[in-house]
């Protein structure tokens, strides 16, 4: 899943929050210095990963961004899943509730951001400059946020057929996410209350 998810799955708590959002950056085991609660968010992060590719109805929608995407098809389902999850009444009733979400999650992690490293606080910069979560419910900023995978790697340079892929699939692929994010919310909460 992408940040707007991984924002929700945290269900509020900030030190979990801040470990799942800067799960990417951290490499093999977590820094020892860092509250446990955040190391708790970097494995959440994780699970959610493994979770998420295991999941069978992904492995259907992941062949719609396979002929355009190639290996980084489970990156772009990611990227289109949080454009579904920001336009769902479910979890987000209207415009505002993700208005007011992303603003109250920028600033759970402005107040964690002394325990991250130089690299998560630029990231961070960014996506609270730019409003990421919240603009994900754009059409037209998903297209930049699938555009600028060619950033942050050499195996994909022109990602309009991914756009296109996604345009021509936009129905099965809402209907892989209907079915498959109420199982990872679940999933997320009985991990949750295992760990405390």
């Amino acid at each position: 899943m992408n940040f707007l998810a991984h924002a929700y799955l945290s269900f509020g708590d900030d030190e979990l929050l801040t470990g799942n959002l800067m799960a990417d950056l951290v490499r093999g085991k977590p820094l020892t210095v860092l509250p446990e609660r955040i190391k708790k968010g970097i494995e959440l992060h994780r699970e959610i990963d493994r979770f998420t590719d295991e999941h069978p109805v992904n492995h259907e929608a992941y062949r719609i961004f396979r002929s355009s995407g190639g290996r980084l098809a489970p990156v772009f389902l990611d990227i289109v899943y949080d454009y579904f999850l920001a336009n769902h009444v479910h979890f987000f009733q209207n415009e505002l509730a993700l208005h007011d979400f992303a603003l109250a999650t920028y600033v759970k992690i402005e107040g964690q951001l002394h325990h991250t490293q130089p690299r998560f606080q630029e990231l961070f910069e960014n996506m609270k400059t730019r409003n990421w979560l919240y603009n994900y419910r754009i059409r037209e900023n998903m297209a930049r946020s699938i555009q600028s995978v060619t950033y942050r790697t050499k195996l994909i340079e022109n990602t309009t057929p991914v756009f296109e892929a996604f345009l021509e699939n936009e129905n099965e692929l809402k209907s892989a996410f209907d079915a498959f994010f109420p199982d990872l919310d679940r999933h997320v909460k009985n991990m949750l209350f295992s760990i405390g």
